[in-house]
């Protein structure tokens, strides 16, 4: 069972790797548009959500979490300057709108529909079933293949 400064040090965790991840991006990759780094973050959420659900050691989940903060500040990184970069300018401010409204209330919806999980099956099962559907998500995404054939990614030179 975490205590509170546990808890404190698990969001604090988050936190390191949401600011250490752009920098990593930046430093690292030449175009962060690419599709492999545009679905990467969701490969790795997903890897962390399966090692939180079936590891209970703090020094263990504090890893992962940082490794969550990593992916999800790159996601966003990634996918937001994908979308910049292929919408057209004259609908660029409507698609960023749209978008925006869609993402939070994803989210809020994820948190709602999570919560009653897990209050009936548990916060494990939570974890496995958001590492199944980010695997679900990704099954056959080749992302060699998307930019070759893709009308979003083929457009691109993406070297």
């Amino acid at each position: 069972m975490v205590t509170g400064s546990g808890y404190g040090t698990l969001i604090a965790a988050i936190g390191v790797g949401a600011a250490l991840g752009p920098l990593a991006l930046l430093r690292l990759i030449r175009n962060p548009r690419r599709p492999v780094f545009v679905l990467g973050p969701f490969a790795l959420r997903g890897v962390v959500d399966l090692l939180i659900a079936s590891v209970a050691v703090l020094p263990v989940a504090v890893v992962a979490l940082v490794l969550y903060g990593v992916g999800t500040s790159t996601g966003e990184v990634t996918f937001n300057s994908m979308l910049q970069a292929e919408t057209p300018e004259h609908s660029r401010s409507r698609i960023f709108a749209t978008m925006g409204v869609l993402w939070q209330g994803g989210r809020l919806v994820s948190l709602g529909a999570g919560g009653l999980f897990a209050d009936l099956y548990g916060i494990t099962a939570v974890c496995y079933l958001g590492g199944e559907l980010s695997y679900k998500c990704l099954v056959g995404v080749n992302p060699h293949q998307m930019d070759a054939d893709s009308p979003l990614f083929g457009s691109k030179d993406w070297s």
